[in-house]
This record gives structure tokens, sequence and C-alpha cells, in this order.
């Protein structure tokens, strides 16, 4: 079992760092931009890598990796699970994302054992780059085997839950802006 999970996050990994690429191809460019003649590799160098860097310092990657067991589990499908290593990037860049900015927020120092996105690269860079991981996310969506009417869907739940996430954090930045308050459970 150790090894199929093994095998199951080392294919995560290689659809993660294909959409974060070291080197964009032309092909690339086009599919996460369209057609932009003015585009240089220092422009690029300010979205992927306070993101690539973060995603590459490692993570557990429960979340990908629980979408593609629940697949596994719930069908035989070899198209259907595939899907759901397609729909990988959404759950961790998403997560990538609002760890850059919870970091921001809070005025952390460290993530991962290493300085945060914002110390690193710079405030503006880092708020960018994370907000641009968020769109980038949901672009996997496009390359899933569906019919529109359930692409539409995963794009409507997408974007409710990260509405969902947003109101979540302004909770948290609330409750740590009001040291004497103590949320309830209701």
């Amino acid at each position: 079992m150790k090894n199929e999970i093994e095998s199951l996050k080392q294919k995560i990994e290689l659809i993660l760092q294909r959409e974060l690429p070291d080197v964009p191809s032309a092909a690339w460019l086009e599919e996460n931009f369209g057609a932009l003649d003015c585009v240089e590799q220092n422009h690029l160098r300010a979205l992927l890598e306070p993101t690539r860097s973060l995603v590459r310092q490692g993570g557990k990657r429960w979340r990908p990796l629980l979408l593609v067991l629940c697949a596994k589990m719930a069908s035989l499908d070899e198209r259907k699970i595939e899907n759901a290593f397609r729909l990988t990037p959404l759950l961790e860049f998403v997560h990538t994302a609002s760890l850059i900015h919870d970091d921001i927020e809070d005025a952390s120092t460290e993530r991962r054992g290493k300085p945060c996105a914002y110390i690193s690269y710079g405030l503006d860079v880092a708020l960018n780059a994370a907000s641009w991981l968020y769109f980038k996310a949901a672009s996997c969506i496009n390359s899933i085997e569906a019919d529109d009417a359930q692409k539409k869907l995963f794009y409507d739940l997408y974007a409710e839950e990260l509405r969902r996430l947003h109101l979540g954090q302004a909770m948290d930045i609330t409750w740590h802006n009001e040291s004497d308050f103590c949320p309830s459970v209701h």
C-alpha cells in the first residue's frame, strides 16, 4: 500500500511541476495567457518563482492524494481517475496561494522552514503571484474529459469554495485582531 501511495504522489508531483514549469514553453504560454508577444521571462518569474518555490518546498499532498484515492474508490473507470489526477492542481494551488496570503496577513516569517514568499520576493510579487495562482488553479478544469455542463459545475463549486475560503480567512483576521474574542461553535 505504501508503494502505491508513493506512486500516486509521484504522479501528482509531475502534474504540479508541469503546471508550474521552470522554463515555460510557447504552448504553456498560449494555454495560460493566450497570444501575447510582450511577455518576457522576468514577467513570468514574478509569477512562477514564488509559487513554484512554495510548492517544491514540500507538503504532504494530502488534498490531491485524497481526491485521487476517492476517485479510485468510487470508480474503476480510468477516465474518471485520470480526471482526478488532472484536477490535483485545483486543490494544491489554492492551498499554496492561501498559504502565501495567510503568511502576509499573519506577518509570519517562515513557512516550511524557509523565509515566507513575501520576505523572499517582496510583498507586491508575493501578493500578485498568489492571486494569480488562484486563477491558474481553475485552469485545470479545462483539461478534464467532461462535457460542458460538468465543467461548469466544477467551476461553480470552485468559485463557491474560494469565496468560503476567503470568508474563513476574514473570520481568522477578525479573531487575531480582537485578542479578547473567543469564537463560538455556532
